[in-house]
C-alpha cells in the first residue's frame, strides 16, 4: 500500500465525516468531525485514490457506497484532518500485519495512535504537518517541543484529551504499552468492527461524541494500548462557528461562573454527558442508536450483525 508515500507527496485535507475503504491495507476509517447536517450524499475520490463515502448518521457501521472494497474487520476511528504517519502505512502493507491486529480484537484492545499537531497555524503549519507524518520516530522526537515543530495534540487548549497517552513514555518505548482510561480521554484508535460500540446519537452534531465513545470503550472493558511506532498529525485549519460558540460558552461557565440559558449548546452537552456518565457508573449504559442504522442489517444480509456488548460499572472516581 502506498498511502504513506501519497500523504508525504501531497497530503489529505478536509474536515467532512467519511468512511474510507483501503482495499490493500484493509483499514476502514470512520471519521466524525462534521455535523450530519453538513454532510453530502455524493461520494468523492481523494487524491490518494481512495473512496470517500460521507455518512448520513453517525453510528457503528455506516452503509457506504464503496463498502465492497473493504476487505478486513479492522476499523480505525481517525478524523479526516489527521495525517497518518508513513510508518503506519508501511506496517499495514507488510504481510500478516492486518491479521495481527485482527487477533488483538479477541482481547478487546484499542490500539491508540498518538496524535501531534504543528506548532504553527495556517499554510506553514500544513507544510509542517505533512513533513511530520513522513519522518522517522527518532526525527519526530528531535522536532518535538513547544519551541520546535510538533507538540501533543491540543496541548495548549485541552491537554486532558491526550495526556493519558504519556508522550514521554512513548518516545522511549519500542513496544506497545497499556494506559489507564481517564475522564475526557479522546484518542484515535484501531479496533475491529464487530466489537466497536455504537455512537450515541444524542451527541449527533458537534461536541463530546468522541469523548463519550472512548468512555464507552472503557465501560465495555476495552484496554488501551499505545502503538509504539505509528502516529497521527493534525492538519491545521480554522475553527467552525459552532466550535467557537461552545468554546465561548465553556469559558463563560468554567472561568466566569456564568449560568447559561436552557438552550445553550454547551449546557446541553454537559447534561447529555452527565446522563451517559450515570449510565456507565450504574452499569446500565446503552447508547441510543438511530433505527435507520439498524435497518441496514435487514437490507444487507451479508453484513454481520454486531454482538450485544456487555459493560461493567465504571467507578465514579474515574469521572472526577
Amino acid at each position: 500500500m502506498q498511502v504513506g508515500g501519497a500523504l508525504c507527496d501531497g497530503g489529505l485535507s478536509g474536515r467532512r465525516s467519511v468512511v474510507v475503504g483501503i482495499p490493500v491495507a484493509g483499514i476502514a476509517m470512520a471519521c466524525i468531525t462534521m455535523a450530519d447536517a453538513e454532510l453530502r450524499q455524493d461520494a468523492v475520490l481523494s487524491p490518494l485514490g481512495l473512496s470517500f463515502c460521507p455518512i448520513l448518521t453517525r453510528g457503528r457501521i455506516p452503509p457506504p457506497t464503496h463498502v465492497g472494497q473493504v476487505r478486513t474487520r479492522l476499523l480505525a476511528m481517525i478524523d479526516v484532518d489527521m495525517y497518518m504517519s508513513r510508518s503506519l502505512s508501511e506496517e499495514m502493507a507488510q504481510r500478516g500485519s492486518v491479521e495481527r491486529y485482527e487477533a488483538l480484537c479477541a482481547e478487546r484492545r484499542a490500539t491508540v495512535l498518538p496524535a501531534f499537531e504543528p506548532t504553527k497555524p495556517g499554510a506553514a503549519g500544513r507544510v509542517m504537518a505533512t513533513n511530520l507524518s513522513c519522518v522517522s520516530k527518532a526525527q519526530l522526537q528531535l522536532m518535538h517541543g513547544r519551541n520546535k515543530a510538533a507538540i501533543q495534540f491540543k496541548l495548549r487548549v485541552f491537554p486532558r484529551g491526550h495526556t493519558p497517552t504519556d508522550y514521554v513514555r512513548w518516545f522511549a518505548s519500542s513496544e506497545p504499552y497499556q494506559v489507564t482510561y481517564k475522564r475526557f480521554y479522546e484518542p484515535w484508535f484501531i479496533t475491529c468492527d464487530e466489537i466497536m460500540p455504537w455512537y450515541d446519537i444524542d451527541f449527533r452534531g458537534y461536541g463530546m461524541n468522541k469523548i463519550v465513545l472512548i468512555a464507552a470503550l472503557n465501560y465495555y472493558n476495552y484496554s488501551f494500548w499505545i502503538h509504539p511506532s505509528a502516529w497521527l498529525v493534525h492538519n491545521p485549519h480554522g475553527d467552525t462557528e459552532v466550535r467557537k460558540l461552545v468554546a465561548r460558552e465553556a469559558s463563560d461557565v468554567n472561568k466566569l461562573n456564568v449560568k447559561l440559558p436552557a438552550n445553550a449548546l454547551y449546557r446541553k452537552l454537559t447534561i447529555l454527558f452527565g446522563k451517559a456518565k450515570r449510565g456507565m457508573v450504574r452499569g446500565g449504559y446503552d447508547p441510543r442508536v438511530d433505527p435507520r442504522q439498524l435497518s441496514v442489517y435487514d437490507r444487507l444480509p451479508w453484513l454481520r450483525r454486531p454482538p450485544k456488548l456487555v459493560g461493567s460499572p465504571t467507578p465514579e472516581s474515574v469521572f472526577t
